[in-house]
């Protein structure tokens, strides 16, 4: 159901975070990962927005990064 598909989109934003070494990405996705069918949807509220916070963030590092490159 939807609480499965959230479920596999934070494994899978996850894998992407580990990788560019994004690690409160890849905490929040993990809690939201192992947060069980019963967890109250107050609770994945709050973990989805963390996670949507610490995208942003990456986003704007990554960007910083970006601009900070010699032209070519």
């Amino acid at each position: 159901g939807a609480h499965q598909d959230l479920i596999d989109q934070a494994h899978k934003i996850k894998g992407a975070a580990r990788i560019v070494q994004a690690r409160a990405l890849a905490e929040q996705c993990e809690r939201l990962e192992q947060a069980g069918e019963d967890t109250d949807q107050e609770q994945v509220d709050t973990w989805v927005k963390a996670i949507e916070n610490a995208m942003l963030d990456l986003e704007q590092v990554l960007q910083q990064q970006l601009d900070s490159l010699p032209p070519h």
